[in-house]
């Protein structure tokens, strides 16, 4: 095994994403969530930007029917609060250490945002391979 180091020059302002920041620096300072999320409380927004109370784990049943809110994992009531949350167009973080739930989560949203909006199934397929040649 041989020790080695690279040393290399990137031109960061050259890529794309950099540009895109520079270019977009008011609009993106001045949106509300990027605002909550760089300054927390200090952001000072209104509550019915970024603030809510969930509903209490003990009484999910009751604000959020699981009849009425289709799940294709299982779910817990902390899960459920997310589920109700994104149903009800709010902006949250879902934070927890790792193996509880957080991708599970997401996948209920998504299938149950998607519910909401009328769709009734996901699928993706690769698209035919072209039959067409180029000529040069």
């Amino acid at each position: 095994m041989k020790e080695r180091v690279v040393l290399g020059l990137f031109a960061s302002h050259r890529e794309a994403k950099y540009q895109d920041l520079q270019q977009n620096q008011e609009r993106i300072l001045g949106h509300p969530l990027v605002r909550a999320i760089a300054l927390g409380p200090d952001a000072e927004l209104p509550d019915d930007v970024a603030g809510f109370e969930p509903p209490d784990p003990d009484r999910i049943d009751e604000v959020q029917m699981p009849e009425r809110t289709p799940l294709v994992l299982d779910a817990d009531a902390s899960q459920r609060q997310c589920v109700g949350a994104a149903l009800d167009g709010r902006s949250f973080v879902m934070s927890g250490p790792p193996g509880t739930g957080k991708s599970q989560t997401i996948t209920n949203m998504i299938a149950a945002l998607m519910h909401a909006a009328g769709a009734s199934s996901s699928s993706v397929r690769r698209p035919p391979p072209s039959t067409s040649s180029a000529t040069g």
